[in-house]
């Protein structure tokens, strides 16, 4: 084929009014703005590279507080364009059969485009190599598209808003992409997910027993991150604590709930922040004022983590937060929630017990790694904590999930 005739066919391929309609972004859940919000006519993305073994590749968004970045390529603009995720819009859900107040008759239900999840934050084929996870269908028995080891299932983000379950006009969520797969073993037990990762037992000797839906980070934009999500490529997310929990579940509150978090760097198996006693007052699914650690610290709270240089660590005592600074490479962090009828009673200073905390600075403190008169504190490492004293206070967590960030 001659080369004008090429030229000509390319052009005329291109600039089709039928690949003008296909969008920037391949998936339905992606956007090419940085703000999460849905693409206009017109819009067709910021070009970008491809990185190895980092999804954003050269983008660089960190606007909202969802909009994970994938360099993908785009048949739309033949070539690298950064698609994001698009932020959630709160929506409400009547029971079946009732009006949805906000929508006119004929009216399609929006928005409909959001990334699926698996049901129980179990494992779907997101990794953090893609970013994305694989869809399938339903309908077809014989081959619905998921790898080995993968079941085909609806994901739970998924809102039957009129209680039709055989029409998805209606869907909310990710009423377009309904089925996603997931790793079966996850699907049948949470405890999984901590296996299959690596995290228990060598990590956390007792797997929870259920997942958490998201954890809000307290970073400026206020990120939101779920199971797995990939948000490595934006710097700065760990500036100040996380800032509240979100369950799976709608937490019944008859009386005051009390829980406890800890979340730590799986990666280094030393930088941790340790919360106990937050008092939980009211139904919801949200657990708020995790840690709590303002100017003055707080007496429920601990953290141990690096005050010296990358290359020659120096473990420290703080009840105030301070952010990590030397995981510039994607690290693994883990949030593990624990609950309890009633407060746990805090030891004094200077006081060894095996059946209380002992959350102050210096001996017998157990995240006080450094020393005091000669004397060390209790604060190995990590593992160890979960494996001695909060295993005996706390025993199985009741909810954890993990995520990948960096400084």
């Amino acid at each position: 084929m001659s080369k004008p005739l090429f030229a000509l066919l390319y052009v005329a391929i291109f600039t089709s009014p039928v690949l003008a309609q296909i969008k920037t972004c391949g998936n339905v859940w992606q956007t090419t703005k940085e703000d999460g919000t849905a693409d206009t006519i017109g819009d067709n993305g910021t070009p970008c590279t491809p990185m190895k073994g980092a999804p954003a590749g050269t983008c660089t968004g960190i606007a909202t507080t969802e909009a994970d970045a994938v360099c993908s390529f785009s048949a739309a603009v033949w070539g690298y364009r950064c698609c994001y995720q698009l932020t959630p819009v709160t929506f409400s859900t009547p029971a079946p059969g009732a009006t949805f107040a906000t929508l006119g008759p004929g009216t399609v239900a929006t928005p409909q485009n959001l990334k699926p999840k698996c049901p129980n934050s179990a494992m779907s084929t997101m990794n953090t190599l893609t970013n994305l996870p694989i869809t399938c269908n339903m309908t077809n028995p014989k081959n619905q598209g998921c790898p080995y080891e993968y079941r085909c299932t609806k994901a739970v983000n998924v809102y039957d808003v009129y209680g039709t379950p055989r029409d998805g006009s209606d869907d909310l969520g990710a009423g377009m992409v309904p089925n996603i797969c997931c790793k079966i073993t996850t699907l049948s037990s949470y405890a999984n997910v901590f296996t299959e990762a690596g995290l228990t037992p060598t990590l956390v000797p007792l797997a929870p027993l259920a997942g958490i839906d998201s954890v809000t980070l307290g970073d400026t934009a206020k990120h939101v991150v779920y199971l797995s999500d990939d948000l490595s490529y934006v710097p700065g997310l760990l500036t100040t604590a996380p800032i509240t929990i979100t369950t799976l579940s709608t937490v019944e509150v008859k009386t005051i709930r009390v829980y406890h978090a800890l979340f730590f760097d799986a990666t280094n198996n030393k930088d941790c922040v340790f919360r106990v006693n937050i008092e939980l007052t009211r139904k919801g699914q949200t657990i708020y004022d995790l840690y709590n650690l303002m100017v003055n610290g707080a007496a429920t709270a601990a953290q141990v983590y690096n005050a010296g240089p990358a290359s020659a660590p120096v473990y420290k005592y703080s009840q105030k937060y301070m952010p990590p600074k030397f995981n510039t490479s994607p690290h693994r962090f883990v949030m593990l929630l624990w609950t309890t009828p009633k407060l746990l009673p805090i030891a004094a200073v200077g006081v060894k017990s095996t059946t209380m905390f002992n959350l102050n600075a210096g001996l017998n403190g157990d995240l006080e790694p450094g020393r005091v008169a000669g004397k060390a504190g209790n604060f190995t490492t990590v593992s160890a904590l979960l494996a001695g004293k909060i295993k005996t206070i706390l025993g199985r967590p009741m909810a954890g999930t993990y995520f990948f960030l960096t400084t």
